[in-house]
């Protein structure tokens, strides 16, 4: 995988970020865990951190339909995999915010998903277009608070 260089777009906006903050907001209101934002070129968004360790690593993405939008999620299949990784020191988790409540999945690769090229093609960008697994909405579980 190409690293990013401090030239290459930055796709995560105000937004972006603001989202992040306020859901990690409620990750540690709801369970004491704080979510450490990792540095840009970090594979994953967040460490996290409960009782001064870190208990294991999080990604999160924010999108803007309701949860039964669409059949599957996906994700690059090298953060899927570097999450698989990280499980083996810890949790790891794939969190997903909708309009209508949160979702997640912990990384595990005894999990049949498939892969697919897949990816967002309204930028222009072909880097955007990558192999990516394809995680059934059925295999998330939904945050109580939902």
């Amino acid at each position: 995988m190409k690293r990013p260089h401090r030239s290459d777009p930055d796709y995560e906006s105000d937004k972006d970020r603001f989202a992040e903050k306020k859901f990690a907001d409620l990750i540690l209101q709801r369970s004491g865990a704080e979510l450490i934002k990792l540095p840009k070129y970090y594979i994953v968004d967040f460490a996290v951190k409960k009782k001064g360790k870190i208990i294991g690593f999080a990604e999160y993405k924010r999108r803007y339909v309701n949860s039964d939008k669409y059949p599957t999620i996906i994700l690059a299949i090298t953060k899927w995999m570097k999450l698989c990784d990280y499980s083996q020191h810890g949790g790891a988790w794939f969190w997903i915010e909708y309009d209508d409540c949160v979702k997640w999945i912990e990384a595990d690769t005894s999990l049949d998903l498939d892969i697919l090229w897949s990816g967002r093609i309204d930028r222009g960008d072909e880097a955007d277009e990558e192999p990516c697994v394809h995680i059934p909405i059925e295999m998330l579980k939904r945050l109580s608070t939902c």
